[in-house]
């Protein structure tokens, strides 16, 4: 069965896609998929689904205000969808910290990150040996990562 969220991902990211050798109209396509792909999420369960979460919830001023894309608060899952798939390798290093110190700093904890990423750039950025290194051993600490590509 189809993960929902991961669904709503891909439709999201079919129905906006545009080609473009603008950067700035790649910006902005990538940001509005993202938008209507959380948008769909919380109309599912606006209770159960929080888009931006915020990792540290304003525990350190010095580090950035990075955040979570969407949270499962019922199941305590960590929804990320970097939608260009180009940075997909940086983006899945940082987005498994951003979910490692939320768990430092919140009472509910994530079990699961399911991360997202265009399939034409991302699969060839993570279908190697170190992420997939990372991800068994992030397991064998109890933290479940799933890589889906759209």
């Amino acid at each position: 069965m189809i993960d929902p969220v991961v669904k709503d991902a891909r439709c999201a990211f079919l129905t906006r896609l545009k080609n473009s050798s603008s950067v700035s109209e790649h910006t902005r396509d990538a940001q509005a998929i993202g938008k209507t792909w959380q948008l769909k999420v919380i109309k599912r369960n606006r209770n159960r689904y929080q888009t931006e979460q915020p990792v540290l919830a304003g525990l350190h001023e010095k580090i950035p205000r990075e955040k979570i894309d969407i949270v499962d608060m019922e199941k305590g899952i960590a929804y990320e969808f970097n939608v260009s798939g180009k940075s997909a390798r940086d983006e899945f290093y940082k987005d498994i910290v951003k979910v490692i110190l939320w768990n430092n700093n919140h009472e509910k904890k994530l079990s699961k990150v399911v991360f997202i990423s265009a399939k034409e750039h991302g699969k060839k950025l993570l279908d190697k040996p170190m992420p997939s290194a990372y991800i068994k051993h992030l397991a064998e600490e109890g933290l479940t990562i799933t890589v889906e590509y759209v």
